[in-house]
């Protein structure tokens, strides 16, 4: 009677599924922990770290399970299945990224006017440890946003100050943005700073973001600066915050002034 050949398991398989399972589940509680503050940012980084290593040790392993598969026979191909799925799940986010950061500049902080930005007073102060200073801008850096961001300027619009400020508010407000501080408007030149801090919708990251009003008498002009408290890199977060704010301003403006579209942008 012939003798029954008993396919082996590749105990890779197994370590891959469990690997990749873990650690999706510290990528989900590591995100969590970040966006309702638990952790600090410093901290989300390194562990990002973490989990992208795992991640890629998990894939190797998984590999390990296939080659073993095809040339062996062995057993374990939904497992490694499992944990090829779960490990791209967890790396779809990196390589989106690291796409980012490789076609747009390492930028962190995006101003409509890099030769006079608005400025920050109260959030200014509030920056600490590790997080990034507010400096001026450089040459460099305001030509590499002019090249990557040629949509991030200001807008003046026919509307008084008082409206225009009021449509920021409600901008403010509906994004769920936090106000920090507004400056009062002074005679001499006509300026309301607002303050406020964003944060992203899946991590929470916090961006602080000031928005300048300009009283110009006929119009009103806008300005935004939108700066990252941690990283070199923003991944083109801050142009879009400026410009999809600015965005939502020119229609609240427009249903707040009886219609119409901005009266300049520059």
């Amino acid at each position: 009677m012939a003798a029954k050949l008993e396919r082996g398991e590749a105990k890779s398989a197994g370590w891959a599924d469990w690997l990749a399972r873990f650690d999706l589940l510290l990528f989900v509680i590591a995100g969590l922990s970040h966006r309702y503050g638990m952790i600090t940012t410093p901290d989300f980084f390194w562990l990002l770290g973490l989990i992208g290593c795992l991640a890629a040790l998990a894939l190797l392993l998984a590999i390990a399970a296939f080659r073993r598969l095809w040339l062996d026979g062995d057993r374990g191909g939904k497992l490694a299945t499992r944990a090829l799925l779960v490990v791209i799940l967890i790396i779809v986010p990196f390589i989106l990224s690291g796409w980012q950061a490789l076609r747009l500049p390492a930028l962190n902080d995006v101003a409509t006017d890099l030769d006079d930005p608005p400025q920050y007073s109260v959030l200014a102060r509030s920056r600490r440890g590790m997080m990034n200073r507010i400096d001026a801008y450089t040459i460099a850096e305001a030509e590499a946003q002019i090249a990557a961001f040629p949509s991030v300027t200001g807008r003046r619009y026919g509307a008084a100050p008082d409206t225009v400020l009021a449509a920021v508010n409600a901008i403010v407000i509906a994004r769920g943005w936090e106000i920090a501080a507004q400056s009062e408007i002074t005679g001499e030149t006509g300026e309301t700073t607002l303050e406020v801090v964003s944060r992203s919708l899946i991590f929470g990251f916090e961006n602080d973001i000031a928005i300048r009003i300009t009283d110009e008498g006929e119009t009103t002009y806008v300005d935004a600066r939108s700066s990252s408290r941690y990283g070199s890199h923003d991944l083109g977060a801050n142009a879009r915050y400026i410009t999809s704010f600015l965005d939502g301003l020119d229609d609240e403006v427009a249903n707040r002034a009886g219609g119409g579209q901005p009266a300049d942008a520059e």
